[in-house]
């Protein structure tokens, strides 16, 4: 079965096929919350600086602006079911502000393939209000439940030390030069470790960093003048290039509604 749903900040997809990840440098941070349950499938997956070993009906919360991939080629078919929503849909009476990772147990799974036959037999109207309610039950019955419970490996220590200075560090210059210093290393050994466990570059993992950062700035009602100099760029424009490099639109606060509903294109 194969089912995509879009809503307004609001998605469920169903699919069946090979996740095209490794080695492709794929940015994979969205503006929206992001739920993503493997029915099946075996690999490991990055969320910022830990990585998680993936097993059949694993399931993960990522919060916006987290940067997050699978490690290796998997050589099969995965079967997932994906949704993103925004915030505003998290019901009042649960927080999740860290991600969550979990192998699920039947009686929740069982959720997931009661929605997946109702997206045969009812309208869109109906499907939004049920689709909300299934995410309403999903996020509190997890979040109620037992958290973290998937094995996780160990990133190299230099690896797991410059994420995490850079994660402090988002309204620095942050040059490749002083995080290898920071971290007492040469910058060509900090990128060819960063690069080999993190499937992305040290400076693009920056790039899509502060731009989500940005993004967070603007919706404070920062005007974008002062989200590039909040965030120490040299210039506006190396600010707008780099902004639209990720968002493929103009920093702005009306547009940023606008590029959300583009997460929904991106797995």
């Amino acid at each position: 079965m194969f089912n995509i749903l879009y809503f307004n900040h609001f998605s469920f997809h169903h699919s069946v096929n090979k996740i095209e990840c490794y080695g492709k440098n794929k940015a994979c941070c969205h503006s929206l919350y992001e739920l993503l349950f493997i029915a099946k499938g075996n690999n490991e997956f990055l969320i910022e600086n830990k990585t998680y070993k993936v097993k059949d009906n694993s399931l993960f919360i990522i919060p916006p602006g987290m940067y997050h991939t699978m490690l290796y080629d998997p050589g099969e078919n995965y079967e997932r079911c994906i949704m993103y929503f925004d915030q505003n849909l998290i019901p009042p009476c649960i927080t999740i502000e860290n991600c969550i990772n979990t192998t699920i147990s039947e009686d929740i799974i069982s959720l997931f393939w009661k929605f997946d036959s109702y997206a045969d037999q009812y309208k869109s109207d109906a499907l939004y209000y049920l689709l909300l309610s299934f995410l309403h039950e999903l996020l509190i019955r997890i979040v109620y439940s037992d958290k973290d419970s998937l094995e996780t490996s160990n990133l190299p220590p230099i690896v797991k030390q410059a994420i995490s200075y850079i994660n402090r560090n988002l309204d620095q210059p942050l040059k490749l030069e002083t995080i290898a210093q920071e971290l007492f290393v040469s910058k060509s050994h900090l990128c060819h470790l960063f690069q080999a466990n993190t499937q992305i570059s040290v400076m693009d993992y920056i790039k899509i960093k502060k731009m989500h950062r940005a993004q967070n700035l603007l919706s404070r009602g920062f005007s974008p003048t002062q989200v590039s100099k909040l965030l120490n760029y040299d210039t506006y424009s190396t600010f707008l290039r780099n902004y639209k490099s990720i968002f493929h639109c103009n920093p702005s606060i009306n547009e940023i509604s606008e590029k959300s509903k583009l997460d929904f294109f991106k797995e």
